[in-house]
């Protein structure tokens, strides 16, 4: 709220990343540091997502929810490759996304080409009290204004996208476009935009696929 009354900007602040990782994991077991989470999720994703970056180019790996979600299995989403992988066993992530990232090592799960469209809205109440109050609001509504094209789009709650003193915060894929601050009213504007393959100026915090040296 301080920082919207301050009239800091918001271009340029989308977080950057050259890989995106969203794995399903229900959000009652998400910690202050996602990859730290409980309910069986795998140790060491920090230290290897840190360092196969230093290979691949920096890779962001963060969890998503919805209500109902399981933590016996997960899915693994992963952008701007827009490669899916289902039904992972927990103890199973990190070999799956070693298959992915390290060419001629074979996992035994099929990559699927993913299909929908994703809003992934931050709610990840224990790293930011601004992002429970402001993204879960968001995420609700936003559901609402899409409600019967779950087909085309889907709506994630995720963990810490950075920047949540521009809460709520929010990525569009495929397109990589970062949102801040965008209130539960700009939504049809929003989306009308959204429709149009244009950005929706207001609250357009740039491209996570653009670094600052870009």
């Amino acid at each position: 709220m301080l920082t919207r009354q301050s009239g800091e900007p918001l271009a340029g602040t989308a977080p950057f990343a050259e890989h995106f990782v969203f794995i399903t994991w229900p959000k009652k077991y998400w910690q202050y540091e996602a990859l730290d989470s409980k309910g069986g999720f795998p140790d060491g994703l920090k230290e290897w997502m840190r360092a196969q970056s230093e290979i691949s180019g920096k890779i962001s790996i963060r969890l998503i929810s919805r209500k109902e979600l399981s933590n016996e299995n997960a899915d693994i989403f992963i952008y701007p490759a827009k490669i899916h992988y289902s039904k992972i066993p927990p103890e199973e992530i990190q070999q799956v996304l070693k298959s992915h990232f390290m060419q001629g090592h074979v996992s035994g799960y099929t990559a699927n080409i993913i299909e929908k469209d994703h809003i992934l809205i931050c709610t990840h109440g224990r790293h930011d009290k601004c992002c429970a109050k402001f993204g879960q609001e968001l995420a609700d509504k936003m559901r609402y204004h899409l409600k019967g094209q779950e087909d085309y789009i889907e709506v994630w709650e995720s963990s810490h996208l950075g920047g949540h003193r521009f809460a709520p915060t929010m990525i569009d894929f495929p397109t990589g476009r970062a949102y801040g601050q965008l209130t539960p009213e700009e939504i049809p504007d929003y989306l009308d935009n959204r429709k149009q393959g244009m950005v929706y100026a207001p609250a357009y915090r740039g491209s996570v696929f653009l670094s600052e040296l870009m």
